[in-house]
């Protein structure tokens, strides 16, 4: 089985959130984040046995979100030179 992981994209935060209710039957639409990424965020382990760690551009406020469900030591984080 391969993993294929959508490139880093520095332009723009790569998070996605899902809008509409809880109560919508079905797919939610997701929404990506409009703001600058500041971080490349890399995952710190593996999700699975391929050993692939994922990683995304992400804004501040994104990174916040990110931590506070994940917990601090979920990744690892380099600043975006510009």
């Amino acid at each position: 089985m391969s993993v294929v992981l959508e490139p880093v994209d520095v332009s723009r935060c790569q998070a996605e959130r899902s809008e509409g209710s809880f109560m919508i039957f079905g797919p939610r639409k997701k929404t990506r984040c409009n703001k600058i990424p500041v971080y490349i965020v890399t995952e710190n382990i593996p999700r699975d046995s391929t050993g692939v760690r994922g990683c995304m551009s992400l804004c501040e406020t994104c990174v916040g979100i990110m931590k506070a469900t994940l917990g601090e030591d979920y990744a690892s984080l380099q600043h975006i030179l510009r």
